[in-house]
Order: C-alpha cells, then structure tokens, then sequence
C-alpha cells in the first residue's frame, strides 16, 4: 500500500480546524436541531443535542411541542461568529431568517455523540417591564416541563409524589393537613382533569419564575424557586373567573387557615385549653375560656376526615385577610371563621400575622337555626351578670354589659342617676331561673325569671363580646323595652327634680324649646306655682304612648292623674307640657305652660310682677323711714286724777 507524506495529513489537519470549517461544523448542527425541531422528531432532537438538554428540555414525549412554543427562529442559518468558551464549548452567534427579517440567536454547543450538538439555545426577550433579557431555553423548558409535571402529579399521583414537587417551606406547610382536606385541595389546584392543550406563560427572574396557566376555575399562576437540581413549587394562586367564586387567591395563607383549623378541632375535641389560646384570636379566647365545651359538641373526626368548602376574602386589595371553612355533618353545617392576628410575646411585642380561628357557626335545620359559639358560651353568663346589675342598681357594671345604643340613650346620661330610686323594674333577691335561649346568628334573646318577674334580654356581639341591648318586661299600656321606658322616664325624673330643688337651669335643659321660651325665659326664679306639679310627676307610671315625635307619660297617685307630653329634640326626649286633671272630676285641669303664661301676662309672676314688688317694697321702706312728731306739752300727771 502507498503510504501519504506525512506533510499531506499535516495539512489535511489544518484545513479541518480552520474558522471555515469550524463554521461549516457549527452550521451543520445548528440546522439539524432546527430541522428536527421543525419535524417535532423527539428521536431526531435528542441526536442532535446534549444530554444536559435532553434531560431538562426533551424528557416528555411531547416536548418538542413545548419546545416550539418558545419560538426560536427557524430558517436560513448565517454564523456571525463563533466563540471557544470553557469545558470545551463554542458560543456561536447566528443569524436565523432572510437578511431584511433575520435575528440573531446564541447557541451553545458541546462535544457529544460523535460529533458537535445543542447544549443550549440563548433567546433575547422581553423581560415585561420594557428591557431585553437574554433567557436560556432549557431552563425555559425545564420550568415548563415542570409545571405540567406538577399538575398531573397534583391530579393523580400519590401525596408524597405532590409534595416532591414543593419546596422546603411549602412541604413544611402541607404536610401536617388530614388527608381528605389534603386531597380536597390538590384536586382544587390541579382541576377535575388534564387540560387538552397547555399554553403557560412564564417568566424568569433570576432563581425565581412566574408561570401563568389556564385553569377551568380562571387562571392557575404558579410562583417556582430555582434549587441546585430542579424548580419547586413556592406557593399559587388560581384567579377565579366568576364572582360566586373566590378561587385560591394564595395557597400558603389557606394552608395555613387549614392548619390552624385542624389544631382547633384536635384542641376542641381533646379539651385542651392550652392548644385552644395557640389557635385562637384573642376575642374568641375569652369566650372559651372555662366555657363547658359540652355545650356545643363537635364531631371532630368526621369533619377531619370529610372535604371542606374555603372561601377567602380580602381588605379590598389582594391580600386575603379572613377565610371562611365549610365543615359537613349530617344535618348540620360548622363554619370556622379565621382571621389574621399579630400575636402578643412575652415582652408585650407583637409577632408576624398569622391565622387564628376567631368563630364557629353552627347552622341546623336547613340554616333556620344558627348559633355563634362565642354567644352560647357567653350569653348565660352575661345574663346573670347583667340581672344582678339592674337588681342591685349596679350602673358601673349596666354600662359595662350593655351595647353602644343602649348606654347612648340611657346609662351614660346624666339623669340616669334617677335610675337608682326608680321602683321599677322590682326585682327581688334569690336565683334566676332561665326559661330559654333563642339563637339568631349575631343575636340571642334568653328569657329568665327573676323573683316572680319575667324579663327578656336581647344580647348582640360586639367587640367580641355579648352585650345587652335591650331588656323586654310584660308591661300594660306601655312599650315592652326598658330601653325605651327609661330614655323617657329619666326626663321625667330629671325634671321633677330639678323642679323640687327650685333649679330653673336644669327645668331649661330638660325643657321643650315652647316651653323655654314662654316660661322659664320670662323667670328668673321657679314660681311656686309650679311646685304643685312636682308630686304628681312622681306618682306611679299607669301609661306610656308614643305619637309621632313624641311620647305621652301618664301617672297617677289615686286622686289627681299627671299626662306628661314630651317630643325629642335633638338625640334626647324633654318636657314639652304638663297637665294635672282631678280624678273624680276630670272637667277640673290645670296645665302648666298655659298656667305659666297666663300668669306672666297678668303680672303675678314674672317681669311685671318683680317691678310691682319692687315699688311695694320701695314703699314700705319710705313709710319706715318717715319721721313720728311728738307733742310740745308736758303730760299731765296722772296722779292729778286721783286726788
């Protein structure tokens, strides 16, 4: 065999490491990874491209139709230039299309499989917020690739397999869930079956990446950090496409309402109170607090082991600030109220907000009957509380139990110092006796006995307590509410005081303006007169009616009856008018403005009547003062007419 010079290899050599060939090699696997691409030949993209790409970018069988979404240019390929970078790989800068449509394309490539192939592809993009970043596509891939591996192991692998997909802090979150309230929320997220097509959008930023995919609630956007290995799952959202809906608006704040629940039901159903502070916000803690929880049992382990409804709701922005969960037994329905709380340390510092369980309804009977723990368990106390207060007079304690309303229109007046000599409502000494409790959501009534005197007590949460706002007695010719007698009655008080101690300021402040201004301004002291009215206005109440505006008082001690009209100026109710009538002959009336003003008019009170008395007085002091003349003789002596 003729053997070659050797300067003949030499220079075979040194045609096949020049630019043109380097060049033509750098083409030639450029346009079969494009070709291929084009083809969604899966066999022919993984000959043409290493296996750092194949493992990232080609794992799935359909992933060259992924690969295609991501748009890399196809067509004419013109080498710009080609770079010798580390590891043994060349970066080289194409140009993809005809002259006046090309753009320019990095790829990288390596050594592997026989010849030069795709280690990976560098797209110019638009960041979203206006700027050109460069972004690898197997990395694009590898994120994409993930997204749909997650849901279909969210959708049907086991729980392990849909943990893996998350990371550190979010595994830590899910893990401590029962299971149907974990399976419950993985086919919420994952959505009732594989979606025939899957168009994500992602974005990269740095080692965290926003993917933003088609959801049959809305729209499903996936929040991934970048590990050493692989992307994991940091926390979602799904984006609820109608208002009956509220979708998941962040699945580590409903994580974290479910875990909370599920320590609320184990403390409640253990009786642990210790457990029960830890879940618990501070209001709904004082209501548990040494409360019988057998009053209210729960059926803790079939709601643990039975699916759930969450519904959460927000401040008006997207932060999610209250969530409501739905637990099913039987005829009977448990809503669990949780709601964002900055916890108290020991140094009186407050923590980060987390989710604390601050209500449970119970809805029976087809949500006819609806009850509020925290009522059950404080109403009976605040009823006996509130009975003793209003027996013993107790007004620091009335004002204390009682809503905003009724301490505006009673206990916080002045006058409702009267309260303490008012006859009623009489209570007697001994145990109360309650009869029965109505449940109305946010209100109960319990009516009691209390001595031989019946009473009902309207209770509503406020401040995450149960206050009174009313108390209903039986009552005759006059409202059943005790906030409505005594709002009129402490006038009355008032008023009749104020006229005992002769106080012609307090008889203005609880005056109608008419009343005002055709008496008490034309006085300067309270005529004796009107003094006459004072007994009557404290005789036993026999009738109280309202008009339009106003209400009339009647009382009575047997022989003369009082009718006390009064009208509301302002937010208070004050003395227009009053009338005495003579039992046993009503024809005989006196009232007192009519009586005021005649009596201004004729002069017998009033301005006129302190000029007269005035000039008497004047006079009387000019008689005094005038001189007595003595005569300007001796007496005779008496003696003279005894001689």
């Amino acid at each position: 065999m003729t053997r070659r010079p050797s300067w003949i290899l030499a220079a075979a050599l040194t045609v096949c490491v020049a630019p043109g060939c380097t060049g033509m090699f750098t083409k030639r696997a450029i346009e079969r990874f494009a070709e291929s691409m084009q083809a969604q030949n899966l066999d022919d993209l993984k000959g043409t491209t290493s296996e750092e790409f194949e493992q990232k970018a080609l794992r799935q069988k359909d992933a060259a139709k992924g690969l295609k979404m991501l748009k890399i240019p196809t067509g004419k390929v013109e080498i710009v230039s080609v770079e010798e970078i580390e590891d043994g790989k060349r970066k080289a800068l194409v140009k993809v299309g005809e002259k006046d449509k090309a753009k320019e394309v990095e790829y990288i490539l390596t050594k592997a499989k026989g010849g030069w192939v795709i280690h990976d592809v560098l797209l110019k993009q638009d960041s979203g917020g206006g700027q050109t970043v460069e972004r690898s596509v197997t990395e694009q891939m590898d994120l994409l690739l993930t997204c749909r591996e997650l849901l279909i192991a969210w959708r049907e692998g086991q729980r392990e397999e849909k943990l893996a997909f998350c990371d550190e802090s979010l595994q830590t979150q899910l893990q401590p869930l029962p299971p149907a309230w974990f399976e419950k929320l993985a086919k919420e997220i994952a959505g009732p079956s594989q979606q025939s097509t899957f168009k994500p959008d992602a974005r990269l930023n740095g080692e965290k990446a926003f993917v933003v995919v088609p959801h049959p609630q809305g729209s499903l956007f996936l929040e991934l950090h970048q590990t050493e290995t692989s992307w994991k799952l940091h926390d979602l959202a799904i984006e609820p496409s109608s208002k009956d809906s509220t979708g998941i608006r962040a699945l580590s704040k409903v994580v974290a309402a479910l875990n909370q629940s599920a320590q609320f039901l184990n403390a409640y159903g253990s009786k642990t109170q210790e457990s029960l502070t830890k879940s618990t916000t501070r209001n709904f803690k004082q209501c548990l607090t040494g409360a019988d929880l057998d009053k209210i049992p729960l059926p803790v382990p079939t709601l643990l082991a039975d699916a759930y409804e969450a519904r959460q709701f927000t401040d008006g922005t997207q932060t999610v600030k209250r969530v409501e969960l739905l637990l099913h037994d039987k005829d009977q329905t448990f809503m669990l109220t949780l709601r964002e709380e900055e916890p108290l340390k020991e140094d009186g510092s407050k923590g980060l907000a987390e989710f604390r369980v601050d209500e449970v309804t119970l809805f029976e009977k087809g949500d006819k009957d609806v009850r509020r723990m925290s009522s059950v368990f404080l109403t009976h106390a605040v009823v006996h509380l509130y009975v003793a207060a209003l027996r013993d007079r107790d007004m620091t304690k009335l004002k204390e139990l009682s809503s905003s309303n009724f301490n505006d229109r009673v206990w916080n007046r002045p006058e409702a110092s009267f309260f303490a000599i008012m006859p009623d409502p009489e209570l007697a000494p001994g145990e109360m006796e309650v009869l029965s409790t109505v449940f109305r959501g946010d209100v109960s009534e319990v009516t009691v006995v209390q001595g031989e005197t019946p009473m009902t007590l309207v209770l509503h949460m406020a401040r995450g307590w149960m206050v009174v706002d009313d108390v209903l007695l039986p009552a005759m010719d006059r409202p059943t509410s005790l906030k409505e007698n005594l709002e009129v009655l402490l006038t009355v008080q008032a008023f009749a005081s104020a006229m005992h101690r002769k106080d012609l300021a307090a008889l203005v402040r609880h005056s109608a303006e008419g009343l005002d201004r055709i008496a008490w301004r034309q006085l300067s002291e309270v005529p004796p007169v009107a003094l006459q009215f004072q007994r009557p206005l404290m005789n036993e109440v026999t009738a109280l009616q309202k008009f339009e505006g106003g209400t009339v008082v009647r009382t009575s001690d047997g022989n003369v009856l009082a009718e006390i009209k009064l009208v509301r100026e302002g937010e208070n109710f004050v003395v227009h008018d009053v009338m005495l009538i003579a039992k046993n002959n009503p024809e005989q009336r006196m009232e007192l403005m009519p009586t005021l003003r005649q009596m201004i008019a004729e002069g017998s009170i009033g301005p006129a009547a302190q000029r007269r008395a005035a000039l008497q007085q004047a006079a009387a002091e000019a008689i005094q003062q005038q001189a007595v003349r003595k005569a300007d003789f001796d007496p005779i002596d008496p003696a003279v007419y005894t001689r």
